[in-house]
C-alpha cells in the first residue's frame, strides 16, 4: 500500500476517536482534562477561514463548515485558561470530546488587544480621606454610602529598634529612657462614620457604640447588627473578647443591646441569609508566645426569635472573608497562625462543605466585595476576581499596599479604604479611600488567570 494512502488512513482511524462530522455541521464538546468538566466559552474556529463559535455553558458547540478550503484547514480550539488544541483535516474527522489542559499563566510585560497597549497596574483615585485613620473595623454600605463602625486608632512602633535608629549615639540607658517614651497607647473606636459616594463628603454620627475591633456588620432591612471582635480593659492593658451584639437602627440612630452571643470571636465571618445571621470561625483565644487559637464553630442566629442554631462546622478553624451567592458561602483564604490559600465553599442548603480550588498565593484576612456572582478581594498589591458561575479566577496588579483595608462595590466601582500602613518600625491607620474603575479592566494587562 502507497506510504501516503497508509498515512492518511491511519489519521482517520485515530481523528474519529474524537470527532464526528453530521451533515454540513461538526459538533462536539470540550471538557476539562482532569475534572472532565464542561469548558464554556471556548473559542472553537478554523484556522484558515477563521469562522468559529463559542461553546455554551455545557462546553458544547455546533460549527457549521465553510464551502471551500475545507480539507486544508486546521479546526482550533482555545480557551485563556486552556492550552491551545488543534485538530488537522476536520472534514474527514468524528468530532466527540475534546480535552483542554489547565495552564496558569503570567503573561508577558506588554499586551496588545485590538491594537491598543494595555497598562501594565490598574488605574485608581484618590477621594477625600476618612476624618480618622482606622483598621480592624466593621463596615457596610447602604444606598450609596458607606458606614464604618468602630474599628482600631492605635498607632504601634518597636520603640527600641525605634529610638536606636533615631538616636545611634545614645547610650544603653538613655535608648531605654527614649523607648520608654515612645510606648503607643492602645485605642479603639466607638465612631460612626459615613461616607457619601455622590458627594465625596464624610460625617460622623453623634451616636456612640460599643469600642471595639476585628468586629462584624450585618445589614437588616434598616438594622445593622455588629457581632463579635474584642474590647480593651479600662486601664487599656488587656484585651478581651465582646460578648455583646449591638442593633444599630440607621432610621433613627438609635442602638439597642443584646446579651445573648455563643459566637464570640474575632475576624469571624458572617453572613446575611434571609432573617438569619451566619456567624463562622474566627479565633477566641491568644496564649503567651502570641499565638491565636481558632474556632471552626458555626453559628445561625434566627433575628426574628433571638434563637441561636449550630451548623456543620468548617474543615479548619480559621480566620477567614467570604461572600454569600444565593444558597451558597464562598470563602477565600484566612489564617490560622499563618496564611491560607484555600478557596471552599459551603451549601447551606445540604449542609456540605467543598474544596472548590486555591488562591493564587496565600492570603490573610482580605478586602473582598461582591457583584452578582462576581467576587473582588484585594490583598498585597493585587485584585483578584472571581467567577463563581465559571469559576476563573484573573488577577490584576494595582499599586496600592494597604493591609487591613476593607472595600465596597458600588455601580462599576470598587471603593477601597482604611487599613493600615507600615514603616521599618511603624504601623499607623490609614485614612485614604481610593476608588477602582472596573471599566479599566479592559485597559489593563491581566497578570495571572486560572481555571478552578
Amino acid at each position: 500500500m502507497h506510504k501516503h494512502l497508509k498515512f492518511f488512513l491511519f489519521s482517520f482511524f485515530l481523528f474519529s476517536l474524537f470527532f464526528s462530522v453530521k451533515g454540513q455541521n461538526i459538533k462536539g464538546v470540550v471538557l476539562d482534562r482532569i475534572s472532565e468538566e464542561p469548558v464554556a466559552e471556548a473559542h472553537v474556529f478554523f484556522k484558515n477561514t477563521k469562522s468559529g463559535t463559542y461553546t455554551n455553558k455545557k462546553g458544547r458547540f455546533t460549527l457549521k463548515l465553510p464551502d471551500k478550503g475545507v480539507r486544508a484547514d486546521t479546526l482550533v480550539i482555545s480557551h485563556i485558561s486552556y492550552r491551545t488544541s488543534e485538530v488537522l483535516n476536520p472534514y474527514f474527522t468524528k468530532i466527540d470530546t475534546v480535552f483542554l489542559e489547565q495552564k496558569s499563566s503570567v503573561l508577558s510585560e506588554v499586551q496588545v488587544l485590538q491594537n491598543k497597549r494595555l497598562k501594565r497596574k490598574l488605574a485608581y483615585k484618590k477621594l477625600k480621606s476618612i476624618p480618622t485613620g482606622v483598621y480592624s473595623f466593621a463596615t457596610f454600605i447602604k444606598e450609596g454610602k458607606i458606614y464604618i463602625l468602630g474599628g482600631d486608632t492605635s498607632y504601634l512602633v518597636d520603640s527600641y529598634l525605634k529610638a536606636i535608629n533615631d538616636y545611634p549615639y545614645l547610650t544603653f540607658y538613655e535608648l531605654y529612657d527614649r523607648a520608654r517614651e515612645n510606648v503607643p497607647i492602645p485605642f479603639y473606636s466607638d465612631r460612626i462614620m459615613v461616607y457619601d459616594i455622590a458627594t465625596d463628603t464624610w460625617n460622623i454620627r453623634d451616636n456612640k457604640l460599643i469600642k471595639r475591633a476585628n468586629h462584624s456588620a450585618n445589614l437588616l432591612g434598616n438594622k445593622v447588627y455588629i457581632i463579635g471582635g474584642r474590647r480593651l480593659s479600662d486601664n487599656r492593658l488587656f484585651e478581651m473578647l465582646v460578648d455583646k451584639i449591638e442593633v444599630y437602627h440607621i432610621d433613627d440612630e438609635t442602638v439597642e443591646i443584646d446579651k445573648t452571643n455563643p459566637h464570640q470571636a474575632i475576624n469571624i465571618a458572617t453572613f446575611t441569609y434571609g432573617d438569619n445571621i451566619i456567624t463562622m470561625g474566627g479565633s477566641i483565644k491568644k496564649e503567651k508566645d502570641n499565638e491565636k487559637i481558632f474556632t471552626s464553630k458555626v453559628h445561625v442566629f434566627d433575628t426574628k426569635t433571638g434563637l441561636w442554631y449550630d451548623l456543620a462546622s468548617m474543615p479548619v478553624a480559621k480566620e477567614t472573608t467570604g461572600v454569600l451567592i444565593n444558597n451558597k458561602i464562598w470563602l477565600f483564604g484566612g489564617f490560622n497562625n499563618q496564611q491560607l490559600d484555600g478557596i471552599e465553599s459551603f451549601d447551606i442548603k445540604t449542609g456540605k462543605w467543598k474544596k472548590e480550588g486555591s488562591l493564587f498565593e496565600p492570603a490573610g484576612m482580605m478586602a473582598m466585595a461582591q457583584n452578582q456572582h462576581f467576587v473582588f478581594f484585594y490583598y498585597n498589591g493585587r485584585l483578584n476576581i472571581f467567577d463563581t458561575e465559571k469559576r476563573i479566577l484573573k488577577q490584576y496588579l494595582v499599586d496600592l499596599y494597604l493591609e487591613g483595608a476593607r472595600m465596597q462595590y458600588f455601580n462599576g466601582k470598587l471603593y477601597l479604604y482604611g487599613g493600615y500602613k507600615f514603616t521599618k518600625f511603624e504601623v499607623f491607620p490609614s485614612a485614604d479611600v481610593y476608588r477602582i474603575d472596573l471599566n479599566e479592566l479592559e485597559n489593563t494587562r491581566l497578570y495571572k488567570i486560572r481555571q478552578l
